[in-house]
């Protein structure tokens, strides 16, 4: 039995080594101008993979010095804490270099941790983690939403971890990035909003998926365009509100009924710009009551001088 998990294991170590070892170099080197920082301690991630950018000439120590990381003790070359966190940090890119002054454009990978020295520098699948994790970091906060149970189990994940399970992590994260993108851009359907009858034109209609997207109707024709998938919507309209779920998988028509019967007293609506005590009978203000034009569905004007400064208030029943 011994022999036969070995050669198993064995079988799946070689198997890992050979996908990694076909993997266009693309899949490191995913960024120009930049290089992917990890950093570790105790136990734990200080800094999670992310991108460090450089300029033109700069070495590693001047991009990290401008990373917006803290290195203390990085001008003495001996690294004592980073971001106010101590560890006996030992340093390499992905060739096991540890010097600060190598041209920044020769790094791909920069790790530092309190690995033996001999596992300093990331291996393939950690490389691999490194990437999709710096990627994630870069993404649009829906983006990001939809992969966050993969990515935090990397985070959680990611210190000592082997090549192997690397890869598999990495995967993971790539594959539901991957997965909600292409769904975002694989078409829309025509989702139009009506009270049953008419289309809700003119009214502010917010759609919003279960990863935080959000979408709008700014020409307020009452239609959006959305990707399959399902949302929350909230339409408003003359101070009244309509909401609810819905699932989109093809144009379809959602019926919002807004309750027209909860509105104002239009006959006791008052406008000032003064804010005296209201102790008449009929509740108007004292004084600097507006003239008021007549109703136009939910909405009416009102003529104020234009040297007017201050606050404008209402009587509403």
């Amino acid at each position: 039995m011994k022999k036969d998990f070995g050669k198993r294991l064995l079988s799946l170590m070689l198997s890992v080594l050979m996908v990694i070892g076909i993997m266009p170099m693309s899949v490191f080197a995913a960024k120009e101008n930049a290089f992917v920082l990890v950093v570790e301690a105790g136990g734990k991630l200080v800094v999670a993979p992310e991108y460090v950018y450089y300029t033109e000439g700069q070495t590693v120590r001047q991009a990290l010095i401008e990373s917006g990381h803290d290195f203390y003790g990085i001008e003495r070359d001996w690294i004592a804490a980073i971001d106010g966190v101590t560890g006996n940090y030992i340093r390499s890119d992905e060739d096991g270099n540890f010097e600060l002054d190598s041209p920044a454009s020769e790094v791909e990978f920069y790790r530092f941790s309190e690995s033996e020295n001999d596992k300093r520098h990331p291996n393939e699948g950690l490389k691999l983690l490194m990437t999709a994790m710096a990627d994630y970091a870069l993404k649009p906060a829906d983006v990001k939403k939809a992969a966050k149970e993969e990515y935090e189990t990397a985070y959680s994940s990611f210190v000592g971890i082997d090549s192997a399970s690397a890869v598999v992590l990495a995967d993971n994260i790539n594959a539901k990035m991957k997965a909600y993108e292409d769904s975002q851009s694989a078409g829309t359907f025509a989702v139009t909003f009506t009270d049953g009858v008419n289309t809700h034109a003119g009214a502010s209609i917010t759609v919003e998926n279960v990863y935080g997207k959000i979408w709008t109707d700014d020409d307020e024709n009452g239609v959006l365009d959305l990707p399959a998938g399902e949302y929350y919507f909230v339409l408003e309209k003359y101070g009244l509100r309509a909401e609810g779920n819905i699932s989109v998988s093809g144009t379809m028509k959602i019926t919002a009924v807004l309750q027209e019967e909860l509105w104002l007293n239009l006959d006791a609506f008052r406008l000032s710009g003064s804010y005296e005590a209201q102790n008449t009978e009929d509740g108007q203000f004292v004084d600097d009551e507006y003239t008021l034009s007549e109703w136009n569905g939910r909405s009416l004007t009102v003529a104020v001088n234009d040297i007017f400064t201050g606050t404008v208030y209402s009587y509403v029943e």
